[in-house]
């Protein structure tokens, strides 16, 4: 068996939406993106879709202690009092 996840990170458009729909296939979420002060991002963890692959980060993103030492105050206090 094997098994696929597809990318779905950035700018997607309704036929991306539609094919991962139709598919069945498991997006993607990244916890890094998911910590905003404003507290509507998608990727937060309970905004996950239940077909979805949560990652800390990808090989893209800086490592969770450098993102914790350059992250804003605001974002950093949010991500501290939503976990």
């Amino acid at each position: 068996d094997l098994s696929f996840i597809a990318e779905d990170l950035g700018y997607t458009t309704p036929g991306v939406r539609a094919l991962l729909a139709d598919s069945g296939l498991p997006g993607m979420k990244v916890l890094q993106f998911a910590f905003d002060a404003h507290g509507e991002s998608d990727f937060l963890p309970h905004k996950c879709t239940r077909n979805s692959v949560c990652y800390i980060g990808t090989h893209d993103n800086d490592t969770v202690k450098g993102w914790l030492e350059t992250v804003s105050a605001a974002d950093r206090k949010f991500a501290e009092r939503y976990m």
